[in-house]
């Protein structure tokens, strides 16, 4: 077997040190003939490592239907990505966040009984137990404790992650939960090290505590390293928010990155950047924000990420790769670094410090680490180094920059010190170094001293011979506008090479390229120019209405009583009530859309979002009801997960208000949140709303459950009835609108009960908590609209061609929902398009029959800042020896715009 094994600074394979510099792809959310020039553009990027996230919902979309195939074929991926010199941290769960529907968890885990979610239950653990072990059984000899024969292939599993961001702590639920998923990989067959990343919630027995998140990250690793000083540091999950790399809103600029992952590399960790590549969520995929605003997340995911969907350079692109590129390359440094000799500094994350200095020193030679305030403005800073010797070190426009000496340049010569910026090394014994154009370098080989003009953007690159060393010398700008060419040369000036291995021209950019190869000669040439999008196809879009669907006379309809939940995205249900009924109408589950339909003619949508009204609603219903049903589903990681109480099974009910009376504020009582579920983010075993409490007196009927609504709850609070606890809420981990079934046992009846909102903050006032009693409403359930009026469904699918037609004028009909039909042809060789979302309300867009992404996802607000200006059409979903269909379903009707497929410039 291959020797694997680790300390405190690096993991070690067969005796060499190895430094990690990971990059983060969900490969099943990605078409597999991206999956190596993804990979490969990755590598060039300065990356040797893989964050592989593994999504339960895509490996087993029905219980017991495991797929590894095509997009979920886990053996492919992990082996081209070896084949590509890169290591392999697979991600599998079975909770994985990625703003993807219940974390990456199937729908099918709601049809289970009994199951909790992400707890000690053993409905749930027995379906891990058996989704860990299929997952082992396609990677299991790929691991690197696995030698490699002479021809054979790679090995470049390397480490395995179990759960993701459980920040929870109980005595009890807590290790046994966690030890259980760990104790699953084992004995499927795991080998390699097993990490957690879930911040010491709750320690892991022989589990690599490894970190996550932005903020504070230079002292966060500095305190891990005090508590796990065996292990080495990782901070393996990069993002700029909580919400995970996928969420929604802007990202950070270019110089944040960089001064981020310098301030990783400055405490002597490695870093990955888990969502580097954006995935094209397709189809349900998507899941929703917590908090407040509810928003889906939207289909195009990474607004911090370093490749688009595409996998074309983010603006952070530039970045990123610098700081990759360093780490790796000079691997050796920091792997044989002291992290933890590391001295006092200026906090380098802080908006008030002038100027961070962070040294990293070691056996292999040294870095020191230059971090600016956003406030500071000094253009150089001058370096007192140790043996007495000032230099002045150019910071240029720069947030972050670093210097190095004492390197051992692969045996040519040794770099013993320098003020400008190492990057790379090339064969032939070429040190690439940069810094801002126009200023003054010194570079000192074998402790002699070379004075180096930085060239400007165009100007022709430096080329020094010092001793047995070639310098290339590059600015800032002509570093991030470079091509490294394997190992042994390097392009200066060109987005990259064509078919032909010819350099293409950096948009925006005029004069020549040039290059350096092995033999450290530099050469110039002419690049080509981006070959011309030309013309988009032409649209001409059809219509198919959903009168058919509405009305019950589709004839292709299938409806059967349902016998699981429902699943993420849309599905025709309809329901016969053979007495008129009448009532007020209420849906309690108002994550999610049902828009009714009688006779053709719409009645209501209930749910949230824009066209939705205000239930509950005053209805009159008989004969046949249809219905649209769009199932959002919770989202990633919030508080609602496992919400006892709250009604997914897609039931209405007809409801009577219940008239609240009087209202205490008083102290809390002793209730323990664990008593509702095992797991809470953010809570630990012991704590208690120890803040005051609003005791809410009500009456209702016996025999009949009453519902629950809270509407934008401005404090963390638990809930209670009758002094039994229901659930807890906190404005930023549940959404906006909540609503629970309180069963008829739970009640008094006509007795005087007990509705009981209590704060888990002290330092919230009696006065704040009094309040709350406008935020409550209260309902009788009259009648519960399920059996024997149950609903049934129909798969929700594109028309068939013969039901398109050639629309009327007007651009909308009557509100109803609809579909656009049109067909394109395209070529193998085009570049992907663009489809403009523009005039479009709210649905979803299928290329060549698949779900390619849902749009219009403003949810629990009328604000439409989610809804997207365009879906991507990737390349590799567009079909070159046939006519691809493009199909558009719009809930309001509203019709694609003319011209509405584009090409990039």
């Amino acid at each position: 077997m291959a020797s694997l094994s680790f300390d405190g600074q690096s993991f070690i394979i067969d005796g060499r040190r190895i430094w990690l510099v990971a990059a983060g792809i969900d490969y099943a959310l990605l078409h597999p003939n991206d999956w190596p020039e993804r990979l490969r553009t990755i590598a060039r990027a300065g990356f040797n490592c893989i964050l592989a996230h593994c999504h339960w919902q895509r490996h087993e979309p029905e219980r017991g239907d495991f797929r590894f195939t095509d997009e979920t074929d886990l053996r492919r991926f992990v082996t081209l990505a070896g084949e590509e010199g890169l290591h392999v941290v697979l991600r599998p769960g079975p909770f994985v966040g990625r703003g993807l529907y219940q974390g990456g968890m199937p729908a099918w885990l709601n049809d289970v009984p009994g199951l909790r979610r992400r707890e000690l239950s053993e409905p749930f653990l027995e379906c891990v137990s058996r989704y860990l072990s299929m997952v082992m059984d396609q990677v299991r000899d790929l691991q690197a404790t696995q030698s490699v024969s002479p021809g054979a292939a790679t090995r470049p599993l390397l480490m395995v992650q179990a759960e993701h961001r459980w920040h929870c702590h109980h005595r009890d639920h807590s290790p046994r939960y966690l030890d259980e998923i760990a104790r699953y990989l084992r004995e499927a067959g795991c080998q390699v090290p097993i990490v957690g990343c879930n911040h010491f919630w709750q320690p892991m027995d022989e589990v690599i505590e490894v970190w996550d998140g932005w903020d504070h990250l230079a002292s966060d690793l500095r305190q891990l390293r005090l508590v796990q000083p065996g292990a080495p540091l990782l901070a393996m999950d990069v993002q700029p928010t909580s919400g995970g790399p996928m969420d929604v809103g802007s990202g950070p600029g270019p110089g944040h990155w960089l001064g981020k992952l310098c301030s990783v590399l400055a405490a002597g960790a490695q870093f990955g950047i888990s969502g580097f590549q954006a995935p094209y969520r397709t189809g349900a995929a998507i899941g929703r924000t917590a908090g407040r605003d509810g928003h889906c997340l939207p289909a195009e995911g990474g607004p911090f990420a370093g490749l688009d969907v595409v996998g074309g350079p983010t603006e952070a692109f530039a970045a990123i790769r610098r700081a990759a590129i360093l780490a790796s390359s000079f691997g050796h440094v920091f792997a044989h670094a002291d992290g933890g000799d590391l001295r006092t500094t200026i906090a380098s994350d802080s908006a008030q410090a002038p100027v961070g200095v962070t040294e990293l020193r070691g056996p292999q030679g040294f870095f020191v680490f230059i971090q600016r305030g956003t406030d500071e403005r000094r253009r150089q800073v001058d370096l007192m180094l140790p043996e007495g010797l000032t230099i002045t070190v150019p910071l240029g426009e720069e947030s972050a920059v670093w210097i190095g000496g004492g390197i051992n340049l692969g045996g040519y010569g040794e770099l013993s010190y320098t003020n400008l910026s190492p990057w790379t090394m090339l064969g032939g014994g070429t040190l690439v170094l940069f810094g801002p154009a126009g200023s003054d370098g010194l570079v000192s080989i074998d402790q002699t001293d070379y004075l180096i003009r930085v060239p400007g953007k165009s100007e022709e690159p430096v080329r020094l011979k010092a001793g047995g060393v070639q310098l290339l010398v590059l600015s800032t700008a002509q570093v991030d506008q470079s091509l490294l060419d394997g190992r042994s040369g390097i392009w200066i000036g060109c987005r990259g090479l064509d078919d032909q291995g010819r350099p293409v021209r950096e948009a925006g950019r005029a004069g020549r390229v040039w290059h350096l190869d092995s033999t450290a000669e530099l050469t110039s040439h002419q690049p080509v120019s981006v070959r011309p999008s030309g013309p988009a196809p032409k649209l001409s879009w059809e219509y198919a209405g959903c009168g058919p669907w509405l009305g019950g006379e589709e004839p292709s309809a299938e409806y059967a009583d349902p016998q699981h939940s429902p699943r993420p995205g849309y599905a025709w249900i309809k329901a016969t009530f053979p007495r008129a009924i009448k009532g007020r109408l209420m849906r309690p589950w108002r994550g999610d859309r049902l828009t009714l339909f009688s006779g053709g003619k719409r009645m209501m949508t209930l749910g949230a979002g824009e066209g939705a009204d205000a239930d509950p609603v005053a209805v009159t219903i008989k004969g046949d009801i249809h219905g649209l049903l769009e199932v959002i589903g919770p989202a990633a990681d919030d508080w609602s997960l496992n919400h006892h109480g709250c009604d997914e099974s897609g039931d209405l009910h007809l409801v009577k208000p219940i008239r609240t009376g009087k209202s205490t504020v008083e102290a809390a009582g002793d209730f323990d949140p664990f008593a509702i579920q095992g797991f809470w983010p953010g809570l630990r075993e012991g704590v208690r709303p120890h803040g005051p409490m609003l005791r809410l007196m009500f009456n209702c009927r016996t025999g009949s459950p009453a519902i629950l609504e809270l509407d934008e709850i401005p404090h963390r609070l638990l809930i209670a009835i009758n002094d039994r606890p229901l659930a807890c809420v906190d404005p930023e981990l549940t959404p906006a609108f909540l609503r629970w079934v309180i069963p008829a046992d739970w009640l008094l009846g006509r007795k005087a009960n007990s509705l009981q909102l209590v704060a888990f903050s002290a330092e919230i006032g009696r006065a704040d908590v009094a309040g709350l009693s406008k935020k409550v409403k209260l309902w009788q359930s009259d009648r519960r609209l399920g059996h024997p009026h149950q609903w049934s469904r129909a798969q929700w699918r594109c028309p068939p061609i013969e039901q398109c037609v050639p629309p009327a004028s007007q651009t909308a009909r009557d509100g109803l929902p609809c579909w656009w039909r049109t067909s394109f042809s395209t070529t193998v060789s085009d570049r992907p398009m663009s489809l403009s979302l523009e005039g479009l309300a709210r649905g979803a867009v299928w290329l060549s029959g698949r779900v390619l992404c849902r749009y219009g996802q403003a949810h629990q607000t009328a604000d439409r800042s989610a809804q997207p200006d365009a879906a991507t059409l990737p390349a590799s979903w567009l079909l070159s020896d046939q006519a691809n269909e493009l199909h558009v379903f719009d809930e309001h009707g509203r019709r694609p715009v003319d011209g509405a497929l584009k090409r990039p410039c």
